[in-house]
């Protein structure tokens, strides 16, 4: 039986199953039991979220980990290409399992980025949420903004 189906049956034990001189439910031990019903289900889904959590937590260490590894291997092969670029100077080599070989290419390097006219630079536009909340709270309409009120659930 789903969350939603419980608290349905407690409704309908609350709305039919009561006395409608006295207004006493006759049948209580049944409206209890639904109650534990309930309190089980979610003390349940409680701990699958816990659980899920526990997963996304230990996904994020394993991710972590492998990013470590990922740099630090490609930082070697990094390396190791300006080491082997130095033996080789400029010189083609080939084997049956591997070769060596060279293209023309061009890069812009940047010596001074405030020097750069603002016609070449990209500039990325987000909201600074911080100071929009600050104006709000402090009286100060913002267009296109507002601030909404929610209730965060921790669990534990």
């Amino acid at each position: 039986m789903t969350l939603w189906e419980i608290n349905q049956r407690i409704l309908d034990a609350v709305e039919y199953g009561c006395d409608t001189e006295t207004g006493e439910i006759i049948d209580s031990s049944a409206l209890e039991q639904l109650q534990m019903d309930r309190d089980e289900k979610v003390e349940n889904i409680c701990l699958y979220i816990k659980d899920l959590k526990a997963e996304a937590a230990a996904i994020r260490a394993e991710k972590a980990a492998l990013d470590k590894r990922m740099s630090a291997s490609e930082k070697k092969a990094e390396g190791l290409t300006r080491y082997l670029a130095g033996v080789l100077d400029g010189q083609k080599w080939k084997s049956a399992r591997a070769a060596v070989s060279y293209r023309k290419s061009q890069a812009v390097v940047v010596d001074d980025l405030d020097m750069i006219p603002d016609e070449f630079l990209r500039i990325k536009k987000e909201p600074d949420k911080t100071v929009i909340k600050e104006a709000l709270k402090g009286g100060t309409p913002v267009t296109g903004a507002h601030l909404e009120d929610r209730q965060s659930m921790s669990i534990k």
